[in-house]
């Protein structure tokens, strides 16, 4: 693995796994809307574009040969980018014969191998979410939905409430943490870029919690 596309990577999670995955020689290609990451590296690239637009994602995904999505519809103007953007992104890596792909939601959203079998700090964790930002717990939920229907090597992270407290290391887990538990955005990262590199989770959604 030598160049890995990445969509959110401006955010304050994304910006975290970029900076990781340049400290790690790889080649970065980051799909922005109008500025790029504020980085002067040459590893670094910014492919402007919308990742409602397929001939963005096809754009990004040149030269790459792995995908991470930090993608969440909290605040967007239309609520199913998540979603949106996993079904433009299915069809364009399978052309480009792509197969790794890690993308994020949090830890609301429900597997629909889990229905009727929840762990009970599940529905603690909806209630709230679901009440609030449905469109976005329904969205994190669709765009996990696409991925275990198609044929790549996906892994879907459920992450908890992140903050920028100094980073405690983070694990992947089947059951979700506690409801009041949250994660650094620091070790939210690192163990992103873990799990893209080692693939211990393929075809799984794991929960994110405190090592």
């Amino acid at each position: 693995m030598t160049c890995v596309a990445i969509l959110g990577g401006s955010g304050r999670l994304g910006s975290r796994i970029v900076a990781n995955l340049i400290r790690q020689k790889m080649q970065v290609r980051a799909l922005v809307h109008s500025h790029g990451l504020a980085a002067a590296e040459s590893d670094y690239t910014a492919v402007y574009g919308d990742a409602h637009d397929p001939s963005a994602i096809r754009a990004l995904l040149t030269g790459a040969d792995a995908v991470i999505s930090t993608l969440g519809s909290a605040g967007a103007q239309i609520a199913d980018v998540t979603s949106a953007a996993v079904r433009n992104l299915i069809p364009e890596m399978t052309a480009l014969e792509i197969t790794r792909i890690v993308s994020v939601t949090g830890s609301a959203v429900r597997d629909d191998i889990e229905v009727g079998r929840e762990h009970p700090h599940m529905a603690e964790r909806r209630a709230a979410p679901m009440q609030h930002i449905p469109g976005l717990v329904l969205d994190g939920e669709g765009h996990l939905r696409l991925l275990r229907q198609s044929t790549l090597n996906w892994t879907v992270i459920r992450l908890p409430r992140m903050t920028s407290d100094p980073a405690r290391p983070a694990t992947l887990r089947v059951d979700p943490p506690v409801p009041a538990e949250t994660i650094s955005y620091e070790a939210g990262a690192e163990a992103i870029v873990e799990e893209l590199i080692y693939a211990r989770w393929v075809r799984k959604a794991p929960f994110a919690s405190e090592a």
